[in-house]
């Protein structure tokens, strides 16, 4: 992390074996997720997690602590979107969407439990996109 006033590095994250896709804090700044996905080529990109969803504490930036990495369905593809559903500021339920296996994955927003994981195509989907009437989604 970098301080942008100061332009001075005030933290590192080692991510191994993450091609960090996607990320995003939770509306109220308490969370960080960090989605999986692929690149590169040969021996990086076979060794690369493209399954997993990381969780971290943001209470005492610039330190993030990892919660936990959750097991979903996989992205091996270059990007891997997130959006968080929200209802009265809280987030209810996170969007994870599982493109190689044609799948989206809910996670409870309150403890992160992955709730369901739902078929949306028999095989690979190539985009998604995040919609949602009368309520708000962000992080899309």
């Amino acid at each position: 992390m970098v301080d942008a006033v100061s332009g001075t590095v005030e933290g590192m994250l080692d991510l191994p074996d993450l091609y960090p896709s996607t990320y995003r804090f939770t509306p109220d700044g308490t969370r960080l997720y960090v989605t999986s996905a692929a690149t590169g080529k040969g021996v990086q990109r076979d060794n690369l997690k493209k399954n997993v969803i990381q969780v971290y504490d943001t209470s005492a930036l610039p330190a993030l602590r990892l919660i936990r990495e959750i097991t979903v369905g996989h992205a091996d593809c270059s990007r891997r979107p997130i959006a968080f559903v929200e209802q009265n500021g809280q987030v209810q339920t996170v969007l994870i969407p599982n493109p190689t296996d044609g799948s989206l994955t809910l996670l409870g927003g309150a403890d992160d439990e992955v709730m369901d994981t739902i078929k949306i195509s028999d095989g690979p989907v190539g985009e998604f996109s995040f919609s949602l009437w009368d309520g708000r989604i962000s992080g899309c």
